[in-house]
């Protein structure tokens, strides 16, 4: 696994930081087995959270 770091795509006007580029870190082919992990994402469960303000119980 890579991290992901600032890409000159992520900016419209770019700085040092924005250095490389995202079309260079495109790979022919996935590390990873596509299917076993689309269907370990699908087969997961939904999860829905919303965030708002409440008091604390105490």
């Amino acid at each position: 696994m890579e991290l992901i770091g600032f890409y000159r795509e992520m900016q419209s006007a770019p700085r040092d930081v924005f250095r490389g580029s995202l079309r260079d870190q495109v790979r022919s082919g996935a590390a990873y087995p596509k299917a076993e992990v689309a269907g370990y994402l699908v087969a997961g469960h939904p999860v829905f959270d919303v965030m708002e303000t409440t008091r604390d119980v105490q």
